[in-house]
């Protein structure tokens, strides 16, 4: 089963969340996936973190320098997304380890769907 994912992550101050959620993307039985951040404006360190994550080439960062909304963060990363398939995440939010895996299964099964 190989169909590619972006995990898109919109995110807005969520340090305190924002390293559960990344781990749990880390900890996917599905290997097949990369991680899109989108930094909107973020002033609580949250840029100073994802840069840690970013060395990993499985991450790439979208770093806005103000604040424009989780609707704008959310459809430029859709637009930027490598996809086939895209995941959007809420940055305080974790996926339980075979998410992603669940999630693909009906796209390879029925490469018609969607």
């Amino acid at each position: 089963m190989n169909l590619h994912t972006t995990i898109l992550i919109p995110c807005y101050n969520t340090i305190k969340y924002l390293h559960q959620c990344l781990d749990s993307v880390f900890s996917q039985t599905y290997k097949d996936w990369d991680i899109l951040v989108v930094n909107d404006g973020s002033t609580d360190g949250t840029g100073d973190l994802l840069k840690q994550y970013v060395k990993d080439n499985k991450i790439s960062l979208l770093d806005l320098s103000v604040n424009k909304g989780v609707t704008f963060a959310t459809d430029l990363g859709i637009r930027v997304a490598r996809g086939p398939i895209i995941t959007i995440l809420d940055s305080d939010d974790t996926l339980l380890p075979n998410s992603l895996e669940t999630g693909v299964r009906p796209f390879v099964e029925d490469p018609e769907m969607g």
